[in-house]
């Protein structure tokens, strides 16, 4: 097996960096022999192929099972897409924050709490949500502004 940057391993999930899809079938096929020496498999039905470029033929496994391509897909939490942009993260980002300020709302909207304990819930909780992950990102002024309209909106729900 080749090392990093081509074999990302993280717990029980893998991702295989190829130049082209005969160089990635060749990896999947001694990835499958690899595991089946050891008594493990590749879940055929969880695995996902992904190209930056458009090249003809499909990739499949030692069995003929084609993969599913797909144009974007979530990897440890993060959004990929096969153009290179981030606007899939950008929108996930975005979901994620929304959904931590839909669960918060019991105190962020509770006027019964103190503005001090709602500030530092939503501190703490919905805001590092927005940004998380995006340090690597290449973000466009569109991105920013639609990151800062999320923040503003989720900020205005709060006062009302």
């Amino acid at each position: 097996m080749e090392g990093p940057p081509f074999t990302l391993l993280y717990a029980d999930d893998v991702a295989l960096i190829a130049n082209s899809k005969a160089e990635l079938q060749d990896k999947i096929r001694k990835w499958q022999m690899t595991l089946a020496d050891v008594g493990l498999r590749l879940n055929l039905e969880k695995t996902e192929i992904m190209s930056s470029i458009e090249e003809p033929g499909d990739v499949s496994d030692i069995s003929g099972t084609m993969f599913t391509q797909m144009k974007e897909f979530q990897y440890l939490g993060s959004f990929l897409s096969a153009d290179g942009t981030v606007g899939a993260a950008v929108h996930g980002r975005i979901s994620c924050a929304r959904l931590k300020w839909r669960e918060s709302t019991g105190i962020l909207c509770d006027r019964r709490c103190s503005r001090v304990l709602r500030g530092k819930v939503y501190r703490t909780v919905v805001s590092p949500a927005l940004p998380y992950g995006s340090e690597y990102w290449p973000v466009a002024k569109t991105h920013e502004r639609m990151l800062n309209t999320a923040e503003m909106r989720i900020e205005c729900e709060m006062r009302t």
